[in-house]
């Protein structure tokens, strides 16, 4: 696939799976074998349900807005922010209804036309910041 035929997957990935919860047609996004490979944990077996269930529990109404798109050779990846409103038990805290919205950025390797590998990064520090697990860091004069 070209780039840009990438880039088009991905969008419509997190449009159609993340953002509309279409979940009827994730298997015309991922291969079976995806894997998720975390920077502290190494690579392990994923697919969408059992790493997104969590986060739409807790944030119903969860937006993934992406700002960019980038791609070269089988890689594509989006950078942007995550909106929600935090309605579901989440790290053991209880609902608490505050908005959210956090940056995350991700790449992705595609081959023959699905996603098979997976890098996630999420600002999971300013997410607890702002539903009060973590505190805010001292503001500097």
């Amino acid at each position: 696939m070209s780039t840009e035929e990438n880039k088009a997957l991905l969008r419509r990935y997190l449009d159609e799976i993340v953002n509309k919860r279409n979940l009827a047609i994730l298997d015309e996004f991922m291969a079976p074998g995806l894997a998720k490979t975390l920077i502290n944990n190494g690579v392990i077996p994923d697919r969408f349900n059992q790493s997104n269930s969590g986060f739409f529990y807790s944030f119903p109404d969860l937006q993934v807005i992406i700002e960019d798109v980038f791609a070269e050779g089988d890689k594509v990846g989006s950078r942007g922010y995550i909106t929600g409103t935090h309605k579901g038990d989440f790290e053991g805290l209880a609902p608490t209804g505050k908005q959210v919205k956090f940056g995350y950025m991700d790449l992705w390797r595609v081959e023959n036309g699905k996603l098979v590998e997976f890098w996630p990064q999420v600002d999971y520090w300013g997410l607890m910041e702002q539903l009060g697990l973590v505190p805010k860091p001292a503001q500097g004069g």
